[in-house]
């Protein structure tokens, strides 16, 4: 139901609501009209995308995937400065994981990409890390702080997915079904790209350590995980590591990362940054422990345990969620 702003006025002056009922009404009619305008800001920037794409097509314009994405991103993200909306900051750091795996495959055949499908979590990283390292150096520009959060968020959630992924062995083997006919030619332009997106997130990084003494929301922690995930995600791409061990590194660090998000959200009284971190270890802990029981304990017990521990994980999480109050 729409409330108009001078009705609660009105009811105020004429003791039909006290004064509290009224500051509760005005914030939630705020909070309302707020989410539509997301709604639609969201909605503009995913007709942009269609209308590119379309555009592409019905004018038979050669265009490839990534430049697509650019212009996309082109396009998004001075919406994201304009509005300072987080969700289309979020947005952003999304388009960008997805433009970093789409430059890195650019050019290669059908066949080329299909062989080296598994190297797409670790590139999605690697984008992750970068658009979450360039996200925190927003905190530098006043009125930005919006932008900033979101667009890390964004970014931080899939890094989290990508890295999830990368602890499954099919995906940390390579998956090289086709070694002999392998172009190496391609493995190098991926590569060279990975280090290249290394590079500048390892730069955002320090840059943005550099400014944790002046800006409280840029973490200390922040530096020696984001170097880990970059290390992590070039192993899997340079380094012939064999696949069980890829897998385990994965998921130590995946561990350590989720476990940070977690304090430091705890530290902050950051419900956000509770939830995503609790979800995540929640998820992770119980597939871990259910995929370990199933060879041995069979398959009613291993779920019965996974079950379980994310059931417990989601109630904890909520809960810390809930009594977490913001700490200046």
């Amino acid at each position: 139901m729409s409330v108009d702003p001078s009705a609660i006025d009105r009811w105020q002056r004429d003791g039909v609501i006290s004064a509290e009922q009224a500051t509760t009404l005005r914030a939630d009619l705020g909070k309302r009209r707020g989410n539509v305008g997301t709604t639609m800001l969201m909605v503009a920037a995913a007709v942009n995308g269609v209308v590119l794409w379309l555009f592409t097509r019905v004018y038979g314009v050669d265009i490839a995937v990534h430049a697509i994405l650019a212009l996309w991103l082109a396009c998004v993200l001075p919406l994201a400065y304009a509005t300072r909306a987080k969700a289309v900051a979020a947005a952003c750091g999304l388009l960008f994981c997805a433009w970093v795996a789409a430059f890195a495959f650019r050019g290669l055949s059908t066949f080329s990409v299909v062989d080296r499908w598994s190297w797409l979590s670790p590139l999605v990283l690697l984008g992750g890390v970068c658009a979450f390292s360039l996200g925190g150096l927003h905190y530098q520009v006043p009125g930005f702080d919006g932008v900033a959060r979101g667009m890390r968020l964004g970014a931080l959630q899939a890094a989290i997915v990508a890295l999830f992924t990368m602890t499954f062995e099919l995906v940390a083997s390579g998956a090289a079904f086709y070694d002999e006919l392998r172009d190496p030619e391609a493995s190098t332009q991926v590569a060279v790209a990975a280090v290249s997106i290394g590079v500048i997130t390892v730069a955002a990084t320090v840059a943005g350590q550099a400014l944790a003494r002046t800006r409280e929301r840029i973490t200390r922690v922040e530096g020696p995980v984001n170097i880990a995930l970059v290390c992590t995600a070039l192993a899997f791409v340079v380094v012939p590591i064999p696949a069980r061990s890829s897998a385990l590194l994965a998921a130590v660090v995946l561990f350590g990362m989720v476990l940070a998000v977690v304090v430091v959200g705890l530290r902050r009284g950051d419900k956000r940054l509770i939830r995503i971190g609790g979800v995540a270890l929640s998820v992770f802990l119980a597939l871990r422990l259910g995929g370990w029981l199933w060879p041995t304990q069979g398959m009613a017990i291993a779920i019965g345990v996974a079950v379980a521990v994310a059931v417990l994980g989601l109630f904890l999480t909520g809960l810390a969620a809930k009594r977490a109050s913001p700490r200046a």
